[in-house]
């Protein structure tokens, strides 16, 4: 009877440590081309370190335990977004980057490439001096 209600004990106890967990899965696509998005990231922000980036398909996969989350969708070059979402089950969603639009102003000028004056380098030598420039094989 006493393993019996020890088992018991310990088959409860692994069933409240060992909580379900749901997955938020889907793809990340561009949202004016329609092109799969390598490398999007996928963060839930009440959960440190738990997140996801998508693969060259656009497909991304994030495992928590069931409850409400802000999910934060962003990459290089797309503007990122937080949506709030309800995860009881596993939910397949797609999400579509939008583009960021910056103003860039570009100025530059030109110098004058002109060349003038065209620069030639003279050493004088003295006969001296020749003389103590080695030669080769031995001509003099």
């Amino acid at each position: 009877m006493k393993l019996f209600i020890a088992l018991l004990l310990m088959s409860c106890s692994t069933r409240l440590l060992a909580q379900e967990k749901v997955s938020l899965s889907g793809t990340v696509t561009d949202a004016s081309t329609g092109e799969t998005v390598f490398g999007g990231r996928i963060k839930i922000m009440e959960k440190s370190g738990v997140g996801a980036l998508s693969n060259d398909y656009g497909f991304y996969s994030v495992s928590v335990v069931p409850g409400t989350y802000n999910v934060i969708f962003s990459s290089s070059g797309y503007a990122a977004d937080t949506i709030k979402m309800e995860l009881t089950k596993n939910i397949s969603f797609d999400y579509k980057f939008k583009i960021v639009e910056i103003d860039v102003i570009i100025t530059a000028k030109k110098t004058n490439d002109n060349i003038t004056d065209a620069q030639v380098g003279v050493e004088k030598l003295d006969i001296k001096e020749l003389n103590k420039i080695p030669v080769l094989l031995g001509e003099r």
